[in-house]
C-alpha cells in the first residue's frame, strides 16, 4: 500500500509515516522504506511528475521552479525590453486601441504625448471596461492608468 502511495502521489516520508502509524509495528520501517524507494525510483523513470502535478499540467497551470527564479535574476530589462514599443496619442478612440491590442497580440500600450512623454498606459481590461460600457469615442487619455505606474531602468533584473 505504501509503494503504491509513493509512485502516484512520490512523497515516500508521508507514506513510512502513515504506515507506521497505523501499524505501529518498527519491524516494517526498513522493508517499507526499501521498497518505497524502489516506487519512488521506477515512477520516476516512468513519469516524472506526480499526479498533482500531471491534473496542473492538464489544465494548463504552470507553477515556477527554481530554475525560473534564476533565470529572471540572469536577465535584465535591456535583454527583454521592446526599443519600438507601439504607442499611441491621447486623442486616439478607443475603439482603435481594440484593434490595434487585437492585431499586435498586446496587454497594453503607452499613451505618449507627440513629445514623447508618457501619460499612461491603457491596458487590455481597461479597454474592454470602456467598450462594456459603449463608449466606443471616448479619447484613450481620459482611461489611461497613471498611478503607480512602475519604471524600471535597462540594469535591473527581470525579478
Amino acid at each position: 500500500m505504501g509503494a503504491v502511495f509513493v509512485g502516484i502521489i512520490r512523497t515516500p516520508i508521508t507514506s513510512i509515516l502513515i504506515i507506521f502509524e497505523m501499524t505501529n509495528d518498527y519491524a516494517l520501517i526498513l522493508p517499507l522504506m526499501l521498497a518505497n524507494m524502489t516506487s519512488y525510483s521506477v515512477a520516476r523513470v516512468f513519469e516524472p511528475h506526480n499526479v498533482y502535478n500531471a491534473i496542473l499540467a492538464a489544465n494548463n497551470i504552470h507553477l515556477p521552479s527554481g530554475q525560473d527564479h534564476v533565470l529572471l535574476e540572469e536577465l535584465t530589462t535591456d535583454d527583454a525590453m521592446d526599443r519600438q514599443p507601439l504607442t499611441v496619442r491621447p486623442e486616439t478612440p478607443v475603439a482603435d486601441i481594440a484593434t490595434l491590442l487585437e492585431q499586435h497580440v498586446s496587454h497594453g500600450v503607452p499613451v505618449v504625448t507627440p513629445d514623447q512623454r508618457l501619460l499612461g498606459v491603457v491596458t487590455l481590461t481597461d479597454v474592454r471596461q470602456i467598450i462594456r460600457q459603449e463608449q466606443h469615442d471616448k479619447p484613450i487619455e481620459s482611461i489611461g492608468t497613471t498611478r503607480h505606474l512602475i519604471s524600471v531602468y535597462p540594469d535591473h533584473t527581470l525579478n
